[in-house]
């Protein structure tokens, strides 16, 4: 059984995430993993509190929340 914080955690997602699960399930458009744009990306992230990652997933994704089995049960325009 599930008591209200577990349930919560799978209607709602993950309050925190990982930055290496972010890393290892992002498809790139147009860019490398190696472009200076993407690292500054990580390094920017790296430096962040959870409130401003959590604003940030907000404005990428429309969830300041990750799924319960992190980025790669994540939703995008055209699926998983």
């Amino acid at each position: 059984m599930f008591n209200h914080k577990e349930l919560e955690l799978l209607i709602s997602g993950l309050p925190t995430f990982s930055i290496e699960d972010l890393k290892v399930n992002t498809e790139f458009a147009g860019f490398n993993p190696n472009d200076p744009q993407v690292l500054w990306l990580w390094e920017i992230l790296e430096v962040m509190d959870n409130e401003e990652r959590a604003k940030f997933l907000q404005f990428v994704t429309g969830s300041s929340k990750v799924p319960i089995e992190g980025f790669k049960g994540l939703q995008g325009m055209r699926g998983p």
